[in-house]
């Protein structure tokens, strides 16, 4: 029998104490056993991002050049917005870096959620597959824009990053447990509400802008500095310039509410997600 959507929200509605009911580790071992799965999606994603495009992978590069290049024009040469005494476009691809795999994930996941919905309907996975084989793709444009940046630093800005750098893999690590749960709540919201589609893009334009993307992070009062660290990204991003520039702000105590935030965000988006996915093939 099939259901319509509304009615799908009414049983969603009915059985609210399900949602938040913790995962067994019954689920927790069926998604280990089902791996492949997400490493097979995160291919498919792979190959079918470039694969009609005249550019082909030209498009990962391209994307955060122009896009730096636009923002050293109007900020740092028109507005004069502070670089920390690094040449404002080197400030800014550094900061582009986590960025743009954590906006090209989070797009990336939306676009693919209708995608999939002819094999939620006929197979049965582990719904969690989905985001997890959303971060992946991205790690892709991550690695190429980490070489491309560390080629500026070294040859044009002549610094060298180590021993600072041994530190990347930790912001890193930081933005892929942000991505997750970023996606697990959008990707879950906008099964429910339609309303998500038109939020989203907002959402994302708001979080750029609390993000230490464009400027540096000591433009922000010591007063509301604590609040500022409530957002990964403020962490990930200056920690990624830190180990590259060895400019802004160093590891630190009060940045410790970054990681709990981040883990926060993934443990609370993959329980909503496991709960609610129960009636993903009624809404799809």
């Amino acid at each position: 029998m099939t259901h319509s959507p509304e009615h799908a929200r009414q049983r969603i509605r009915v059985e609210k104490r399900t949602i938040i009911a913790l995962p067994t580790s019954a689920e927790m071992t069926e998604l280990w056993n089902f791996r492949e799965l997400v490493i097979v999606l995160a291919r498919r994603d792979i190959s079918s991002r470039y694969r009609q495009a005249i550019l082909g992978g030209l498009w990962a590069i391209l994307q955060p050049v122009v896009h730096v290049g636009l923002l050293s024009l109007f900020l740092g040469r028109f507005a004069r917005v502070p670089s920390e005494g690094v040449p404002y476009f080197i400030f800014a691809l550094s900061g582009m870096i986590l960025w743009q795999y954590l906006s090209g994930a989070i797009s990336s996941s939306m676009m693919h959620l209708g995608t999939t919905s002819v094999l939620i309907k006929k197979v049965y996975f582990p719904r969690l597959v989905l985001p997890a084989s959303a971060t992946l793709p991205s790690l892709l444009d991550l690695c190429v824009n980490l070489v491309l940046t560390l080629l500026v630093v070294v040859l044009c800005y002549q610094h060298n990053p180590i021993p600072q750098i041994f530190w990347l893999p930790l912001f890193i690590l930081l933005a892929i447990v942000t991505a997750f749960g970023a996606i697990c709540w959008f990707q879950s919201l906008t099964i429910l509400f339609f309303d998500m589609h038109h939020i989203i893009p907002f959402a994302m334009q708001l979080w750029l802008v609390c993000s230490p993307v464009m400027y540096p992070v000591s433009i922000i009062p010591e007063s509301y500095r604590v609040y500022y660290w409530l957002n990964p990204m403020s962490t990930a991003i200056a920690g990624t310039r830190w180990c590259l520039l060895n400019v802004g702000e160093q590891p630190s105590f009060p940045q410790l509410l970054s990681v709990l935030t981040a883990f926060f965000l993934c443990f609370t988006g993959a329980l909503f997600y496991m709960r609610v996915s129960k009636w993903f093939a009624d809404l799809v």
